[in-house]
């Protein structure tokens, strides 16, 4: 020890450590905190090579699911086209199937208003159409007494299968004739019926006949209309205008003086109201094209929506799923129609406020339906049909459809459009 440091020593009762011992026990604390230093590392090396051994397998993972997704990605669209090509082909075979059948109907006719008798033979049925003949379409005697029948009778059950219960008209009765010449005569002579509680018809499929009544209304029109008189034909399930055919799917591309939505919709100051055959026209039918979102779903129509979500409140998951897949909205009538109900008892209420908020999203989220919505003014509004809560009970035909007193049923629907008005500034 130093004179230096016992002096200190002496002076403040301890002894101060030298310079060497300083150095060494920094020296001591730095290879400590290497120490410590190096193991940290040799931690975070390792787990940086777990790291990038579970990156290098993930990287695997994600590749290989994208070589997988374009694999599923292209069988999709291989599948998709398939589907196509298969809708297309199946089309053509329905429309051909349709074509031979109503071939093999070419030598019917189908009349209808001949009022039954009680106890009605085949005789009988064959002596009443000879009458309507005679008496109806005004054909000479002897014409009619030489027309041979293969068969004349009527078609659907009796008064007495249907329980007694008659459905207020006459059964029709279909003939089918001979000869096809005998039944070309007969069928022209349809023009000198001018009793309007009686009708006479060709004989067509199920398929053609459902096309026909959405084209005839159209082509009464046309022939009602000077321009078009003389240059429109009904042929099967096809109308002929101007030389151009147009089928059920391809009606919306008619001029605008015979396009549908003439055909759908009535107005006066005090009501309007929509539906009737060609309803998906009218931007008010719940049928009408109009996509919107409602609870994070989106929708192509308001009908898919309401039936979607009636089919989920009811636990149908399955139903729902189909919904879902359908853009035909008579399918998905068809579809949420087949759903059952819970509970009856609130039923009515749900659905009703589930109807108001699907015509508040649709009218919310389409600013040119708003628009037309507003446009509807103070009139009452309804749809027709025989729907008991969500239609006005009347058809689109009725003469008191446009007088709001004497509609039969609750109405919701209109209801639901008058309060979303009402929301958007309207009266």
């Amino acid at each position: 020890m130093s004179k230096y440091e016992v002096k200190v020593g002496a002076q403040w009762g301890k002894s101060i450590p030298t310079l060497n011992e300083i150095f060494d026990k920094l020296s001591e604390k730095i290879d400590g905190v290497n120490a410590n230093i190096n193991s940290i590392r040799d931690d975070l090396m390792k787990k940086l090579e777990h790291a990038q051994e579970t990156a290098d397998i993930a990287m695997n993972i994600a590749t290989n699911a994208k070589r997988i997704s374009e694999e599923y990605k292209t069988k999709y669209e291989k599948i998709e086209h398939y589907c196509d090509d298969l809708e297309v082909e199946n089309n053509k075979l329905k429309g051909r199937m349709n074509h031979l059948d109503n071939y093999s109907r070419r030598d019917n006719l189908v009349i209808g208003g001949i009022k039954e008798c009680d106890t009605e033979t085949p005789a009988k049925c064959e002596e009443l159409v000879r009458n309507f003949f005679i008496n109806k379409l005004k054909l000479e005697l002897d014409n009619v007494e030489r027309i041979s029948f293969v068969r004349c009778h009527r078609l659907g059950r009796t008064y007495e299968q249907q329980n007694n219960q008659p459905t207020g008209r006459p059964r029709q009765i279909i003939i089918r004739f001979q000869n096809f010449s005998e039944r070309q005569i007969v069928w022209a002579a349809r023009r000198n019926l001018d009793d309007r509680s009686l009708s006479i018809n060709e004989n067509f499929c199920a398929d053609t006949e459902f096309k026909r009544r959405k084209l005839y209304p159209i082509f009464r029109l046309a022939k009602s209309m000077d321009k078009y008189r003389n240059n429109v034909s009904l042929v099967e399930d096809t109308l002929y205008l101007n030389n151009r055919p147009y089928y059920v799917g391809t009606i919306g591309n008619l001029p605008n003086d015979l396009h549908p939505a003439r055909l759908c919709e009535k107005v006066n100051d005090h009501c309007m109201v929509f539906g009737g055959l060609f309803s998906e026209f009218s931007k008010h039918s719940n049928w009408s094209p109009s996509r919107f979102t409602f609870k994070e779903k989106d929708f192509s129509c308001l009908e898919q929506g309401y039936m979607y979500n009636k089919a989920v409140i009811n636990n149908d998951p399955t139903t729902a799923r189909k919904i879902c897949y359908t853009s035909d909205p008579r399918e998905i009538k068809r579809l949420g129609s087949s759903v059952t109900v819970i509970n009856r008892n609130t039923w009515n209420t749900v659905k009703s406020n589930l109807m108001l908020e699907l015509v508040r999203a649709k009218y919310t989220q389409n600013e040119d339906l708003k628009k037309l919505l507003l446009e509807t003014g103070n009139r009452k509004l309804g749809e027709t049909g025989r729907d008991s809560f969500f239609s006005i009970g009347l058809p689109l035909t009725h003469p008191d459809v446009l007088n709001s007193a004497k509609w039969k049923s609750e109405n919701q629907l209109g209801k639901a459009l008058e309060t979303v008005r009402r929301g958007f500034g309207g009266i």
